[in-house]
């Protein structure tokens, strides 16, 4: 009788490790762990986590690595597991990043100077006392001043016409700064917009060729899910939000149909 319990206490334990070693999580699941820890990396460095939070950053790198690793050996429950904190700790420095960022933005107070200000800002010292080298006149009725060995310089004199003519340049010359970086900004938008077009029209070639590489449908509708909400972005002008999801596409296109290399 204790022969066939102890048998069974055996066999029960056996059981509870075989299926809680990794066999819970699927292939699917450790891979698409991984992939969102990748996503949730590159947003953290394009975020320039790395300035402004480097140990949260360096912790989410070495889990991610370490989560790429042991997926290439087929542990899926410890990438599943290591893909997490990885993603948990780029999330939290690229949260980080915006809190640093908001305080900066609040402590900054931008100073703006308008051209034809007649207001100067160099102090001017008042004379306290008259030096020994100038004479003045016994008579009060002619106040003239000489300084030995000197000549007292005319004060220069500008007419209102050209002071108005040189404030009317320096305006100009802001406006058409404006203008030309106005233009830049146009066509960077332009070029942006156009990367963004190109992307989006590759949807159907993706789409095929995760289908050929017997890709699970729940992902293949997960991806054209993105790429519907990656049109929406760019038709409402959010063509930043559209290329990040267009990049998480082409990391999971990548992913799925590109072979692992043990």
């Amino acid at each position: 009788m204790l022969k066939l319990i102890s048998i069974s206490i055996f066999l029960l334990f056996g059981l509870v490790s075989f299926f809680g070693c990794g066999i819970s999580v699927s292939q699917e699941s450790a891979r698409s762990a991984v992939e969102n820890a990748k996503v949730a990396v590159m947003d953290a460095k394009d975020a320039d986590a790395g300035v402004h939070s480097p140990k949260n950053m360096k912790a989410a790198e070495r889990f991610m690595d370490e989560a790429e690793q042991a997926l290439s050996h087929n542990h899926r429950q410890r990438a599943y597991t290591l893909a997490g904190k990885a993603e948990k700790a780029a999330k939290t420095a690229e949260e980080e990043v915006k809190k640093k960022t908001e305080v900066v933005s609040t402590a900054s107070q931008p100073v703006t100077t308008v051209p034809g200000n007649k207001q100067s800002s160099i102090p001017v010292r008042q004379p306290t006392g008259i030096p020994s080298n100038i004479v003045v006149p016994p008579t009060a009725e002619q106040p003239e001043t000489k300084i030995l060995g000197k000549s007292m310089p005319e004060p220069l004199y500008i007419p209102s016409s050209q002071t108005a003519d040189m404030q009317n340049r320096i305006q100009a010359a802001v406006l058409a700064l404006e203008a030309a970086q106005k233009a830049v900004e146009s066509a960077k938008s332009l070029v942006f917009k156009m990367q963004i077009d190109i992307e989006l029209s590759k949807m159907d070639v993706n789409i095929r060729q995760m289908q050929d590489a017997n890709v699970p449908v729940d992902t293949i509708n997960l991806v054209r899910l993105w790429y519907g909400q990656a049109q929406q972005a760019a038709s409402a002008g959010y063509y930043d939000n559209s290329m990040r999801l267009i990049q998480r596409i082409q990391m999971y296109v990548q992913a799925f149909t590109t072979p692992i290399q043990y």
